[in-house]
């Protein structure tokens, strides 16, 4: 190894090693130390890939800063009184700006990124094994509260809808961006630089067992991509995942315990007890909650529209393959700037809608 690969290294473990400082800092010594610290490596990482007049040089620093990108937008998201699972909408659509940012910035094509299928049932069957007792290790690590208030049918397609899509923007963060630069580098230092960070994220559930249960996690997925290059294997077991610990287990998981223990004696009442909740009055529910479901749409689409208008507006950041110090560093905050100021747009209109009520 040359003696400029091993520097680049070591200032990306630098940088990994602040990441974990930071995320502790926030949940255990001060948030708002923590939350500085990530400003400070956001901006020196934008700073740092400015000096790497090679656009491949650039990326791996711009592929690290997704993780204090992520952590500023999600203590930057205003608290409005929504369910948790719509929530996750509002987090999303930054995250995915981002990503449409460094996708036409460095003129990445989807395809690179693992954004493509190849042998679809095989990698969704090992996603979906992969997946069960991941979730399941999950929700006996975290015992987290259901995303849902209550097991409805709509509610609960709509929540897996929003799960999927949090599910495919953090494997295309971290496997189909992250862990494809790194291999730039190396297969072994990939696999555990960006396990690692990608764990760094979940630090603040405070939680040993669980943070090692996402290395794990992480690991396989980055297998899974490496053996396929496609993020489809690890998008279905990080998705059936999610589902299960934050959806199923929660109400049924001591119901199956049960029903394991007194198999003998009204396991199959029981299994029908754990149907019933789907079922009931679905046609009601339907009807009573039609307002909701039609402003989810709404949202949903203007997301659409407004991904489509900024993908030919960022577009005219693409750059030539040599600029100067300025015009890259000019380029690197562009590509966090965009989903920020998002972030400052929806605190804005909340602040709008509280004057207005209050």
């Amino acid at each position: 190894m040359d003696r400029l690969k091993k520097i680049k290294i070591n200032f990306l473990w630098i940088y990994l090693l602040l990441i974990w400082v930071a995320e502790i800092a926030l949940v255990k010594i001060s948030f708002i130390l923590g939350a500085l610290l990530h400003i400070m490596i956001l901006f020196s990482l934008f700073l740092h890939g400015s000096f790497r007049h090679k656009t491949e040089e650039t990326k791996i620093y711009i592929a690290l800063s997704f993780v204090p990108l992520i952590r500023i937008i999600n203590i930057s998201i205003p608290i409005v009184p929504i369910s948790t699972v719509y929530w996750y909408i509002l987090v999303e659509v930054p995250g995915w700006l981002a990503v449409l940012a460094f996708i036409k910035i460095f003129g990445d094509r989807p395809a690179e990124l693992g954004l493509k299928a190849g042998r679809v049932p095989l990698q969704l069957t090992i996603g979906i094994i992969l997946g069960i007792p991941l979730g399941l290790l999950c929700y006996l690590t975290l015992l987290p509260e259901p995303l849902l208030p209550q097991m409805e049918i709509l509610h609960l397609i709509i929540a897996i809808i929003i799960v999927a899509a949090c599910a495919l923007l953090e494997e295309t963060i971290f496997r189909g961006i992250l862990f494809n630069q790194a291999l730039k580098i190396g297969t072994r230092f990939a696999y555990i630089f960006s396990s690692l960070a990608y764990a760094a994220v979940h630090v603040f559930y405070l939680s040993i067992g669980y943070v090692i249960l996402v290395i794990i996690a992480a690991f396989s997925f980055c297998k899974l991509v490496k053996y396929y290059n496609s993020i489809l294997a690890p998008v279905a077991g990080h998705l059936v995942a999610s589902v299960s610990a934050y959806l199923i287990w929660p109400f049924y998981y001591d119901v199956f315990l049960n029903a394991i223990k007194e198999y003998d004696n009204g396991a199959m009442a029981k299994m029908i007890y754990i149907i019933n909740p789907l079922v009931e009055n679905v046609s009601q529910n339907i009807i009573s909650e039609w307002p909701k479901v039609t402003i989810f749409v709404i949202i949903f689409l203007i997301i659409l529209i407004i991904l489509r208008e900024l993908s030919s507006t960022i577009a005219e950041y693409s750059t030539p393959p040599r600029l100067c110090f300025s015009q890259y560093f000019i380029r690197q905050i562009n590509f966090g700037l965009i989903p920020l100021l998002y972030v400052f747009a929806l605190n804005v209109f909340v602040k709008i809608v509280e004057a207005l009520i209050y």
